[in-house]
């Protein structure tokens, strides 16, 4: 093949490609920062040194993305970002129209700090599919890590959702966390292996 015939080729496959759609599809999976407030200054997140102006979404904005991107075809919503969703005190309206509209999980991750029993049932009561708590550090490092001591409250917490959770729907909890060994810090989350620490006893 020539060099112009391979010039023409190459000419007409970038023609056809033009004509198609380069547009991605709507992804299934959507996050809404519902509050960009938090109670924690943990070491590794950047929300205390964020420049954005500092609150919660406003009411009406939220609804109407929760519906307008489903919608447009999003299945799955977290209703969590840069802050605590807890603070949020609408998280739990927000869960319940979001499940309403048609969304099949709707989950948020949290420090934990706030998932006390009140906390716990509205948002069970909601209908929220998922909670995911971060907690990233053993307990001795925990204040350190996170820049509050609220290790026994996060795990009492955790506890006690774990307890009424288990009174139906299938709602999942999740914890993310850190174990400090004498030789490494190892990542875990979700795992059947045998734990030693304090949470999982």
């Amino acid at each position: 093949m020539s060099d112009y015939e391979l010039k023409e080729k190459f000419t007409k496959k970038q023609r056809d490609l033009s004509r198609k759609s380069v547009k991605p599809p709507f992804p299934e999976r959507i996050k809404i920062d519902i509050c960009n407030v938090c109670n924690f200054s943990c070491i590794f997140c950047p929300q205390a040194k964020q420049y954005d102006k500092i609150g919660c979404i406003d009411k009406e904005l939220c609804y109407k993305l929760i519906k307008d991107a489903y919608d447009a075809g999003g299945r799955e919503l977290c209703l969590a970002g840069t802050g605590e969703p807890l603070i949020n005190s609408e998280l739990e309206a927000y869960v319940r129209y979001a499940k309403q509209t048609g969304y099949r999980y709707v989950f948020i991750n949290t420090n934990g700090s706030l998932l006390n029993e009140n906390r716990s049932m509205r948002l069970l009561e909601a209908g929220i599919d998922s909670v995911k708590v971060s907690v990233n550090s053993s307990e001795n490092s925990y204040e350190l890590i996170h820049g509050i001591n609220a290790w026994e409250t996060v795990v009492k917490n955790i506890m006690k959702f774990d307890a009424l959770r288990k009174g139906g729907g299938g709602v999942q909890l999740q914890a993310v966390y850190f174990l400090c060994s004498s030789q490494t810090d190892i990542e875990r989350s979700g795992s059947d292996e045998e734990c030693p620490c304090e949470l999982c006893g």
